[in-house]
């Protein structure tokens, strides 16, 4: 049986180790590349905003409808910068020394949203469609899902899905075998242990918990 394992890091310095010719390593964006500059455009604002509707009764589906707009317009308003100083640097790097490196977020496939995750990424250095395994910059949609779930430019934007599921309907979509090898990069636990649980395959999570610089707090 394949070994799968979950690791904390604090740093993609710390990552390095675990990144070979092998490996397909699969990022997060919010959080574990950038984050923005103010609290209303952080990924932490919508994430207490959601758990307080929900506590107040309202599905994750009626939040995700309620929020979305607001949420696009926050990101195509709100500066981003990188987690770490050095964040652009690490991911050429993994791409030079892995076999693929994909996108993996729960941003929604709005083509205004795409395009600003895009030039969000750019501003801070980076590239996913570089090193993407069958990239294209016009979307593919990625099925059966619950929600609308999209590859493009070498991100997969899995919307409200779970990143588990996601990933392996990615996998079908583009007739990609799962690889021997796969590394997540990701904040949220639940999301690497989403991974965990899906995918056959050897399997290192990195939960990255690296602290915000600034703007994750009112």
């Amino acid at each position: 049986m394949n070994e799968k394992i979950i690791i904390p890091v604090s740093t993609l310095a710390q990552a390095a180790s675990y990144i070979d010719g092998d490996t397909w390593l699969f990022l997060d964006i919010d959080n574990t590349l950038l984050e923005a500059t103010q609290y209303w455009g952080h990924i932490d604002c919508f994430d207490a905003q959601r758990a307080h509707l929900e506590q107040k009764g309202m599905t994750p589906d009626e939040v995700s409808d309620h929020m979305r707009d607001h949420w696009i317009d926050a990101q195509m308003r709100c500066p981003v910068r990188s987690m770490e100083p050095e964040t652009h640097l690490w991911i050429r790097r993994f791409q030079e020394e892995s076999a693929h490196v994909v996108g993996l977020t729960h941003r929604y496939t709005e083509p205004r949203l795409v395009d600003c995750t895009l030039a969000q990424l750019k501003n801070i250095g980076i590239d996913l469609s570089w090193k993407a395994p069958k990239s294209t910059p016009t979307p593919v949609s990625i099925q059966p899902l619950r929600a609308p779930a999209h590859y493009q430019s070498g991100i997969i934007f899995a919307g409200d899905n779970d990143k588990g599921p996601a990933l392996n309907a990615f996998f079908k979509t583009l007739a990609i075998a799962e690889p021997k090898r796969l590394v997540f990069i990701e904040d949220k636990l639940e999301n690497v242990q989403s991974l965990q649980t899906h995918v056959s395959c050897q399997y290192v999570g990195l939960h990255y918990n690296c602290r915000p610089r600034g703007a994750g707090a009112p």
